[in-house]
Order: structure tokens, then C-alpha cells, then sequence
């Protein structure tokens, strides 16, 4: 009778202590939400069925700890494969390794006759240069073939352990390597978040919701302001054309494809396994078109649509080659950063950076770069037309990527991104 009678009084204490522990652990929580407010924004602004798939491998903590593992050494294994080879050829394999699968399909393919005219042609335009140079390199597409055939039975082997909502809830977020580097990068928070949804499911999936709805309340409310400056100060829309142009160049972005954009095409990511290219000197995990960062494109007619703030990518190559150049669109920049110094987006992020290593212009240069209040709105004649209506691409990949950009770096490494000519 003794085993059972303490059997018993130990349940009992469990159920006694565990509202405690369970308030505890929501304490602790708020505690390091606050102090990681700009990782709570990156989280609870997904998709409440992506925010389900965090809560769900948040309880399985070893589970991300092991992924991380095997992620490491497969992008070890794939760099000794790639690294000895020229750089076009290397940026070729990167960027088809967003494509899932597509290596493999090709490796099969290099040992078989086919019109390779043919078969460049029946992929998407944007890779077809890709796929022509990696076709000349049959060995290393087996290899990586080969290693794609590992990787994935070594990550079904490891899932295997864990229950299946688990395992179905991290094939979801491994298309989504920015979240999942997010979750292990933050573990403790991650560690707490998944021991409360295992006591209460339903208080910490309302309390994401309610994050989720003031996250966007602030978000809108910051764009406005944003557009009503902007609206108000002529010099420096001009010069976010300007700059948006000279982004474009720099970044070998034709004229087509950023005048007037008309669909919205899927944006994969960079394979998790593999990592993104290594010559980025920050995370860029998913390669977005220009407007995207530029905040705005051209709509029919020329009218400028604004769908959101500059991106900290944007900014940051601002500053890192044209720091003196637009000198009203950089004072309108660092107005809307006083004007929200707890703005949760990258673009404040970059501008917090920018302004603590004294890049920003100086306090002169601010006074001349003042609205021309004289004249308000924007100036007529040959100026497009400017369109403040909400008009943003209905994509899922802009909304992630929009999270988590303060996050994320500079890419203005890629392919030799001009020098500083401010």
C-alpha cells in the first residue's frame, strides 16, 4: 500500500504546484518577450497556421538542436563540394538548390542523350543560364545529387523519433529557414514557449493572436506616417527614385523588372541544408524582387504604389556606398526614425546601425534637407504620379519576408555591388 500512497500524495503535489509553474514560466516569458520585442514581432506576425507549427516543435527543443547538427554538416559537405569551382558556376548550383529537387532531376538527365537546347528551355527563364552551367559540371551534380539523397534520409531518420504533428510541423517550417535559424538562435525563449503550450494551449495561442493583431495595428500606423512625410517632402520623393534607379543598376536589375511589375511569382528559399550563398556577409535567405526592398514600384501610368518601408538591406546599401548622395530622402529616413524609435522593422533597424556608427548626415545637412513646406505634395511636371492606396502584391513570401527582415543583412556583396561613390 506504501508505493501507492506515495504514488498519490506525489500526483497530488503535482497538480497543486503546477498552476505555479505554469505562471512562473508565463513571467519568465514576458520577461524575454520584452527584452526580445524585435524576435516576438518576427514570430507572431506569420500566419496563425505557421505560428501553430512553432508551438508544435517548440516542444521538442532537442528536436531543432539536432537539426541544426546535420544542417551544419551538410552545408559543410556541400561547400567542399562547390568551393573549388569559379564563382558564376558556384552562384548557378546556390541558386538552383532553391528549387526543390531540380539537381536531382538534372543529374539524372547528364547521363542520358537529350537536346540540352530543349531542356534549358522547358525551365523557368530566370534559371535557364543556371541550369546551362551546372549541366557542364556532370560530376559535381552527381555528388550533390547524391548528398541531397543523404541529407534527406538522414532528417527523416531524425524526425522518425518524434510524434507525428511534430514531424508534419517541421517539414512546414524547413521551407522556412529564416524562422527555423529564429527558433534555435533563441532557444531559451523557444524552450519556454513550447513547455506553456504543453500546459496551456489555448492562453498562449490567444496571447500570439493578440501580439499578432497590435503588431499589424502598429505596422499600418507606421506606414502611414511614413507616406503622409514622404507625401509632404518633394525633394526626397524625387531622390527615392533616384535611389531606387540606382539600386537597380548596382544590382543588375533590368528595367523590366522593375517598371511595372505584374504578377507575383513564388520566391523559394535557399535550401536550409545547404545555407545560403557564403559570400553574403549576413543572413539572405530568400532572394526577393527590387521592390521589395526598395518599398514602392511603378503602377500603369507611372504612378509610384507604396507597399511598405524600406528594407534594412535597402538602407544599409544607402549608407554603405552613397552616404552623402541623397541627402533629403537620408533626412527623411532619419525624421521617420525619431518619429518611431521603437518601430519594430528592419528599416529602423538599419537606421538605429547607421546612426550609432555616425554614417547618418550630419546635423546641417538635416537642417538643409527640410520639407519644403511651401510647396506641399509633390511636385508637377515630368514627376510620376504618387498612389498612397494599399496596393501590396498578395504574396505569402513578401509577408515573410517582411518579418523577419531586421533580422536579416546587407547583400550588397553580391555580384560586385559598386563602390562608394557618395
Amino acid at each position: 500500500m506504501k508505493p501507492i500512497f506515495n504514488l498519490i500524495i506525489a500526483v497530488f503535489l503535482l497538480q497543486l504546484f503546477t498552476p505555479a509553474f505554469a505562471q512562473e514560466n508565463r513571467t519568465t516569458l514576458r520577461t524575454l518577450a520584452r527584452q526580445e520585442q524585435d524576435v516576438i514581432d518576427a514570430i507572431v506576425l506569420y500566419p496563425e497556421e505557421t505560428r501553430g507549427h512553432i508551438f508544435e516543435v517548440a516542444q521538442h527543443p532537442a528536436l531543432l538542436i539536432r537539426l541544426e547538427s546535420l544542417q551544419k554538416t551538410s552545408q559543410e559537405a556541400f561547400l567542399n563540394i562547390v568551393t573549388a569551382l569559379d564563382r558564376d558556376t558556384q552562384e548557378s548550383f546556390y541558386e538552383l538548390t532553391r528549387y526543390p529537387r531540380l539537381i536531382d532531376s538534372l543529374a539524372r538527365l547528364s547521363n542520358t542523350k537529350y537536346n540540352k537546347k530543349t531542356l534549358i528551355a522547358s525551365y523557368p527563364e530566370e534559371i535557364q543560364d543556371d541550369v546551362a552551367n551546372v549541366l557542364k559540371k556532370e560530376k559535381t551534380l552527381e555528388e550533390i545529387a547524391s548528398l541531397n539523397q543523404s541529407t534527406r534520409l538522414q532528417f527523416k531518420e531524425t524526425i522518425g523519433r518524434y510524434p507525428e504533428n511534430a514531424q508534419a510541423s517541421i517539414r512546414e517550417l524547413i521551407q522556412n529557414p529564416e524562422l527555423l535559424s529564429l527558433l534555435v538562435d533563441n532557444i531559451d525563449m523557444t524552450i519556454l514557449a513550447g513547455d506553456i503550450y504543453k500546459e496551456d494551449p489555448e492562453w498562449i495561442t490567444d496571447k500570439a493572436r493578440e501580439l499578432n493583431l497590435d503588431a499589424a495595428r502598429k505596422q499600418a500606423e507606421e506606414l502611414n506616417d511614413y507616406k503622409k512625410q514622404l507625401e509632404e517632402d518633394p525633394e526626397a520623393f524625387q531622390e527615392m527614385q533616384q535611389a531606387a534607379d540606382l539600386y537597380a543598376q548596382d544590382n543588375s536589375i533590368s528595367e523590366k523588372e522593375y517598371k511595372e511589375p505584374s504578377t507575383v511569382k513564388v520566391t523559394y528559399s535557399y535550401s536550409y541544408w545547404y545555407g545560403y550563398p557564403y559570400w553574403y556577409t549576413y543572413p539572405y535567405w530568400r532572394p526577393m524582387p527590387y521592390y521589395y526592398y526598395t518599398g514602392f514600384y511603378y503602377g500603369p501610368g507611372g504612378t509610384v504604389i507604396i507597399i511598405g518601408l524600406p528594407s534594412y538591406h535597402y538602407v544599409h546599401w544607402h549608407y554603405v556606398h552613397y552616404p552623402h548622395r541623397h541627402v533629403h530622402l537620408h533626412a527623411h529616413y532619419h525624421r521617420h526614425y525619431r518619429r518611431h524609435p521603437r518601430s519594430g522593422s528592419g528599416f529602423s533597424a538599419a537606421l538605429k546601425i547607421e546612426r550609432d556608427k555616425n554614417i547618418g548626415l550630419s546635423r546641417d545637412n538635416l537642417e538643409r534637407a527640410k520639407p519644403n513646406r511651401s510647396n506641399q505634395g509633390i511636385r508637377s511636371g515630368n514627376s510620376p504620379k504618387i498612389e498612397f492606396r494599399e496596393k501590396v502584391p498578395q504574396d505569402r513570401n513578401y509577408e515573410q519576408f517582411k518579418n523577419n527582415d531586421k533580422l536579416k543583412g546587407n547583400w550588397s556583396t553580391r555580384k560586385n555591388k559598386g563602390k562608394n561613390r557618395g
